[in-house]
């Protein structure tokens, strides 16, 4: 049966990032930067008591991402973490550079928008599923998570 009170709504967000993935991938290996946009789906069921007919405040949604994605992440310097990035981490912080972030991936979009994920639904409310995740990296690419699978 179809529950007529389900909705999806979503709520965007950007932010800037730079990073440099360990692989052979030509000029990404460098250090470089992206002006990410970000697309966060939930779905819930509409709360018609006390006249709210919503799923989710805005506002609320917002908070969650930027609490959980955007305040660490946005004008940082993401890397692998292994001994030379650890190296290099030490070296940058020493030089004053700070917001430097280590990670147990590549830092792709993909694996970022998989972690992303990951770090969202640790903090949304029980009755509100995380429908799809969308991390757009340049005009042209994206990628792109959906619960659906």
């Amino acid at each position: 049966m179809v529950n007529k009170n389900y909705v999806q709504v979503t709520k965007s967000a950007t932010f800037e990032m730079a990073h440099a993935l360990d692989t052979s991938m030509g000029k990404c290996a460098n250090i470089h930067g992206h002006s990410y946009k970000l697309w966060i789906t939930i779905g819930g069921t509409i709360d018609k008591e006390n006249n709210k007919n919503i799923v989710i405040d805005f506002r609320t949604l917002k908070e969650l991402i930027y609490s959980t994605i955007i305040e660490k992440y946005d004008h940082s310097f993401v890397l692998f973490k292994n001994k030379k990035n650890e190296a290099l981490k030490q070296h940058l912080e020493s030089l004053g550079f700070q917001n430097i972030i280590l990670l147990p991936f590549q830092p792709t979009t993909e694996n970022l928008t998989q972690h992303f994920v990951s770090c969202l639904q640790e903090v949304l409310p029980p009755d509100i599923t995380l429908e799809k995740l969308r991390l757009q990296e340049t005009e042209n690419s994206y990628a792109e998570w959906d619960f659906r699978g």
